[in-house]
């Protein structure tokens, strides 16, 4: 079974999230997924659904997939030292490092 790490933050654009996700994590029986972000707390995305994260980025970075989703305010999260660092110690080890827009 493959790890997909799903790493969230505010503003995420709700269709590069959710689209992949319905594709990558379809098969309960292939695929466990798993959203990441900064905290536990609950984040909105881009258009006010709420989403609470399953683990934070200082809990580990051991997957085997990350997916990391778009939308204007990735821009402010991956200027944070330690979003950057998990992201680049997370890819580094990762299989398949996938990207939206």
């Amino acid at each position: 079974m493959k790890k997909l790490a799903v790493f969230i933050f505010t503003g995420v654009q709700t269709l590069d999230l959710f689209g992949p996700i319905e594709m990558l994590a379809g098969f309960d029986d292939r695929s466990a997924l798993t959203m990441v972000a900064e905290s536990l707390d609950p984040l909105k995305t881009r258009h006010g659904q709420r989403i609470i994260p399953d683990q934070t980025i200082g809990d580990g970075s051991d997957f085997d997939l990350l997916l990391i989703p778009g939308g204007d305010s990735a821009i402010d999260a991956g200027r944070r030292p330690q979003v950057i660092e998990w992201l680049q110690r997370t890819g580094n080890t990762a299989e398949l490092v996938m990207t939206v827009c």
